[in-house]
This record gives C-alpha cells, structure tokens and sequence, in this order.
C-alpha cells in the first residue's frame, strides 16, 4: 500500500510539473480564436480565490474546475450565476450535480456569453440599416465522475461549444479530465485537471446555410434534397477553386476587372468570395492580406450613379481626392480613382467600372505592405501598362488614334464631326464640381 502511495504521488508531482512547465497545454490554449466564454471561471467562491480552485473543488463548480471533485461532498447541489459587464455583455452559468451512489456522480452544466442585437451599419446607412445581428457562445457539458477508494477520485466532461457572430458560426466538441487523490497528510491534496481539449473547430456558416438556413432539413422531395446538396457542394468547390498563385503562368483574371491588381512571380496570391450583390477579392503577399478589393453590382443601388456613390462615400469618410492616369492610345488623361486620407495603415479607393462592368468598386488597401510590394514588383514582375481602356476600346470609342486611317469613316457618312468623348466630359465635370466644393466648403475633419 505504500508503495501504491509513493507511485502516485510522484506520478501526480511529476504531471504537475508539466503542467507548470509547459502552461501552453490546457486553458492556456483556450479562446485563442473563439470560444472565448470557456476562459471565463464559474462560481463566486473560486473567483474570490483566485480562480486556485482545482485541488479544492468540493462543491457543483468543480464541474468547470476539476470534473473530479463531485465526489467530494456527498448532497446533491446546483449553482446558477448571472454576470454582467459594460455595453450589455452578459454571462449565465449553470451547474447541476447528482449522486447516482456513494461512489459514482453525474454533472451538467451550461454556460452562455452573449450580447443584446447589435445594429448593422454599412458605408452608405452609418446609422443603421433597421436590421441587427448577435454574438452568442453556449457551452453544454456532461460528467461523470467515480470515487475508486477513499482516497482517488477521477472524472471526465463532455463539452460541446457552439458560437454565433452574425451569420457565422462554429461549433465542436471538447473535453475535460481530472484526478482528485488525498494523502492523508493532513488536509493535503493533489489535484491535475486538463481542460477543453479536442480538434480544430471548423467553421459551419456555409453549412449552416444549406442545411438549416437553406433548408435541406426542410425539403421533403428527395430531387429537392439533392438540389440543396449539389448546391452547398458547388459553393465549396467554387470557393476552393477560386485560390490562384500568380506564379508567371497566364491566368483568366489577367484581363477581367482586376488585371491589375496583382503582379506575376512577386508571392502574390488571390481569393474570391462570391457574395449576394458582389465579388470580393482577396489579394495576399507572402500569404499576408495586404488587400481587399470589393466589385458591387451598380444595379444594387437603384440608379445611383458613381458621383453619387461617391458623394455617400465622402459623407462619411471625408474628402476624396482624384487619381488620374494616361490611357493607352494617346496623352489624353482619364479618371483612375478617388482616394481618401489614410485610416492608420490603411487607406480606401474607389473605381468607375460602370463603362464596360456596370460595377463600382472599393479598395481597402494596407499601405505598410503596400509600399514593399510596390518595389519589389518592379524588380520581380514583368512590366504591366496601367491603362484606364484597352487599346481596342480606345480606338473604336475615342476615334484617336493616329494608325487608323478610317477613323472618322461614320462621321464622314453622316456629315458630323467627331465631338469629345463622353468620358472626358464627364471627368472634367467631376473637377469643375471638386473645385466650386472646395470653394464653399470649409475643411472638414475625418469622423473617427
């Protein structure tokens, strides 16, 4: 028996060592990512403890500290706490223990972190838009826990996390471990609890979204079901498919909306997140994010034309200023972006691609990284023109250039000379609007 003793003793120092010594196992780990509720202690006895609660653990919060522990008092118990922080943040616990006998217990729990609705803003509604979404993390536990001598207790808890931000959400299962042995020494005691351990938490939005929210669950015909099922299926693989490295090797995007937005052999990589309304490109360098760039459907906002985009952009973030660019076919200057001042390390522009896209387009851009891309682009890549219109479209919309001898063919037919270009007129309107609003407007300051 002393023997036993002695084993177990060294056996449980030895295992509190490492824990001690390698405190990246366990909760330290917990909430890196999400989940974050399971940090928080449960019951007001521990808290006023120090949360040093796992070698006490004698009443029903030993079912968040140390599984173990019910065994410890022999009444059946339940503890319910309510928490709440600034800005409506809230935390619910609840714990129920049962003794089945003398040797064998059995615990639920639940945990709730949560907030109120939150209001949803977007660059054109800062107010709101009328709808709201939430942040929601539950954590449901099981134990069981068995006495095997008067001495040696252990226990082991069954969890599973869900959390909600908005239409995300994950969910997974972990679990708890704990061993309770008296020495006999006094009141002398050691104690070892692992807690929230198990494998990543994928995220379930897309799921989610075809299983409940898409309603697989909900159709009845088995075509239907199907349906649903080829559907989640083809937004999985789209999204998988859409990742490309811009290795040197031609790519479908090198002539789209966002042919130059990336450079070759330069680290950079892209992903696309197609969305209700609009595209979303992700564009990495040395699989950092250095930039979003956001394509809209014009058509979305109900005639609203790119000036006034703008002008409910401006609303907001202050005033823009105008990038211009050369075309391609001639010296003729056109309109590339407008751009506001700089938000930290990040700075916002917006492009007409209303002419040939029907879109209007936002990039979020970090400029830190931005600044090294740029260099080592010239050094890596091969040179890109930066063009407004593609030489084709120049030629046959402008009447320009100098190579075509027929250029002014429709005009000569109809007796009308050519008249300026629409885009030119339009962008010397913008400047004429920039400078009278310059004039009467006093300078104002960026809204935080």
């Amino acid at each position: 028996m002393t023997q036993r003793i002695l084993f177990l003793f060294l056996f449980f120092s030895a295992t509190l060592a490492t824990a001690q010594v390698f405190p990246e196992f366990g909760g330290e780990r917990t909430g890196i990512s999400i989940a974050a509720a399971l940090k928080i202690g449960v019951g007001a006895r521990s808290a006023g403890m120090g949360e040093t609660f796992v070698a006490i653990a004698d009443d029903d919060s030993a079912l968040y500290w140390n599984p173990a522990g019910i065994t410890q008092f022999k009444t059946n118990q339940a503890l319910f706490g309510y928490t709440r922080w600034l800005s409506g943040l809230t935390h619910q616990s609840a714990q129920c223990v049962y003794h089945l006998d003398e040797t064998n217990s059995f615990g639920v729990s639940m945990s709730i972190l949560g907030i109120g609705s939150i209001p949803v803003t977007t660059e054109f509604q800062p107010r709101g838009t009328g709808e709201t979404f939430r942040m929601q993390d539950v954590n449901v536990g099981l134990t069981y826990a068995r006495q095997f001598t008067e001495q040696f207790s252990a226990g082991v808890t069954l969890h599973y996390v869900h959390e909600v931000l908005g239409k995300a959400t994950v969910g997974g299962v972990l679990f708890d471990a704990g061993t309770y042995y008296r020495t006999g020494l006094g009141t002398s005691r050691f104690a070892v609890a692992v807690s929230n351990f198990g494998g990543k938490i994928p995220p379930q939005s897309l799921e989610a979204e075809y299983s409940v929210l898409g309603g697989l669950m909900l159709e009845r015909e088995a075509f239907d079901q199907d349906r649903v099922r080829k559907e989640r299926q083809d937004a999985i693989t789209q999204m998988r498919d859409s990742y490309i490295k811009f290795n040197g090797q031609k790519t479908g995007w090198d002539v789209s909306i966002v042919d130059r937005e990336f450079g070759h052999r330069n680290n950079e990589s892209m992903l696309v997140l197609w969305e209700k309304d609009l595209k979303r490109f992700l564009f990495f360098w040395k699989e950092k994010l250095y930039k979003q760039y956001i394509v809209y459907n014009a058509e979305k906002f109900k005639g609203m034309d790119f000036d006034t985009f703008v002008g409910a952009m401006e609303g907001r973030y202050g005033k823009a200023s105008m990038s211009f660019a050369k075309k391609q076919t001639d010296d003729e200057m056109a309109l590339d972006y407008y751009e506001w001042p700089p938000q930290g390390d990040f700075t916002l522009r917006a492009y007409d691609a209303t002419t040939f896209y029907n879109n209007f387009c936002l990039s979020i851009i970090q400029k830190s990284l931005w600044t090294q891309i740029e260099k080592e682009r010239a050094v890596n890549s091969p040179p890109r023109v930066r063009h407004t219109n593609t030489h084709v479209i120049d030629t046959v919309t402008t009447g320009d250039s100098a190579t075509d001898p027929n250029e002014n063919v429709v005009d000569n037919i109809v007796g009308r000379k050519a008249a300026a270009s629409v885009e030119q007129k339009r962008i010397e309107e913008r400047i004429k609007r920039q400078a009278e609003k310059e004039r009467q407007t006093p300078p104002a300051s960026m809204p935080k």
